[in-house]
């Protein structure tokens, strides 16, 4: 029990197991992503926290890796920056086969706290992050941003256009492919994730508004499925 903290960048060739406490990272963590061998397992009410230190010495923005992740009841996976006032002082989580231990719709027994980072989410459907996303809005568990305020929020959507083409190829960095859910930290409203608010994102609401749509890309920033004057 207790806090363990390591230091130093960490590729480890197997997966980590944390059964109780806290076990902290000060720096990158990348575990195998061949599964199952690099799995991330954090046992009911543990938690395991990648907090680093800063990414503008770092020749990559990942900052976690693993070929899977499964959160019991309680527990809490944390990858965020530790000085967050750092313009551009966040990175990005590779999150494959994740397991969030689910409850019911939007509700989940484990959490992934992005602070203020973003994550591309593999062999999960676009469905199923929104459904995290919502549950993290509403406390349950889910995916969430600490670092949050009135004005900013988590961005969950595809790298495929509303025309049925791939607008995002390459997200922090990463290279990503029509099945990838690209989750980001930015303003509300920025339904490109350009990181601005600009006339493009204006049109696009509108065209959510006017047509009943949902998802981020189209301002429905609650994930309650319409966009309307709650999400703003």
């Amino acid at each position: 029990s207790g806090t363990l903290s390591m230091s130093g960048s960490l590729s480890i060739p197997g997966g980590l197991l944390v059964e109780q406490g806290r076990l902290r990272v000060t720096q990158p963590l990348r575990l195998s992503t061949s599964a199952p061998a690099g799995a991330a397992i954090v046992d009911p009410s543990a938690t395991l926290d990648v907090a680093v230190t800063g990414y503008s010495s770092l020749s990559s923005k990942v900052a976690f890796e693993s070929s899977s992740v499964l959160l019991d009841a309680g527990s809490r996976l944390n990858v965020f920056a530790v000085d967050r006032s750092v313009a551009g002082n966040q990175g990005v989580a590779l999150l494959n086969n994740v397991d969030l231990s689910a409850v019911g719709p939007a509700n989940y027994g484990g959490t992934i706290d992005l602070g203020n980072n973003d994550a591309i989410v593999r062999n999960a459907s676009l469905a199923t992050v929104r459904d995290w996303a919502k549950a993290g809005l509403a406390g349950n568990g889910g995916i969430t941003a600490s670092a949050a305020d009135a004005y900013t929020g988590l961005a969950v959507r595809s790298p495929m256009s509303a025309f049925g083409f791939q607008d995002i190829a390459t997200f922090d960095g990463v290279s990503v492919g029509a099945a990838d859910v690209l989750v980001k930290f930015t303003y509300l409203g920025d339904t490109d994730l350009n990181g601005t608010l600009d006339a493009r994102d204006f049109t696009a609401v509108l065209n959510g508004f006017s047509n009943g749509l949902s998802g981020w890309e189209n301002g429905d920033v609650n994930y309650d499925g319409v966009v309307n004057s709650t999400d703003w």
